[in-house]
């Protein structure tokens, strides 16, 4: 609170404040500018002051400033121009990139059914070679097959004689003859077929 006191007499007061106390003697100010006698001279010089420093400041320090100002807003104009005309091309490119893939892919896709089209084609030619060979296989393996039954039911034909020659021989007791026994066992297969 003091300091604000002190500032505010020091503010409204100058001269009161720092004039000196001579004890009756006449002794000036202690601080001279605060001597209002110098007042018009002061208000003078700080015309003069800050009329150079205003003609200073509109005729060489601000064009200067609005020069600067103008260069780098050029720059920065010429800097995003560059930049949009580089998305461009960016962009450009990304639609050709974006293209080719495309055209990548369905070169791809065309390519992958003329494969699949020749696999499938392959497959079923090899299938159909399979079933050719396998069926020739099978033919010849009926035709053993059947040659195959028709020798055993000879030698089950020979065995069937054998045995009743044998039979006849037990049960009978009379030797009998392996080609008559033969012809009845033809006969009776005839009659089963």
């Amino acid at each position: 609170m003091n300091r604000f006191v002190a500032f505010i007499c020091v503010s409204l007061f100058p001269s009161a404040v720092f004039a000196a106390e001579g004890h009756g003697e006449a002794v000036g100010p202690a601080l001279p500018q605060m001597d209002v006698a110098t007042f018009p001279s002061q208000l003078f010089w700080l015309l003069i002051c800050f009329g150079a420093l205003f003609w200073f400041m509109s005729s060489v320090a601000i064009p200067r400033l609005g020069k600067v100002r103008k260069s780098r807003e050029d720059t920065l104009e010429g800097d995003l121009a560059l930049a949009r005309q580089y998305k461009q091309q960016a962009d450009d490119e990304v639609a050709a990139y974006d293209a080719l893939i495309r055209a990548a892919y369905a070169e791809a896709g065309a390519q992958l059914q003329a494969a699949e089209v020749q696999i499938r084609a392959n497959a079923e030619a090899q299938i159909d070679a399979f079933r050719a060979r396998a069926s020739a296989l099978i033919e010849e393996a009926e035709r053993e097959i059947e040659s195959m039954r028709r020798e055993s039911l000879k030698s089950i034909d020979q065995i069937a004689a054998e045995v009743a020659v044998l039979a006849a021989e037990k049960i009978v007791g009379l030797p009998a003859d392996i080609d008559q026994a033969r012809s009845v066992v033809q006969t009776l297969n005839q009659k089963a077929a």
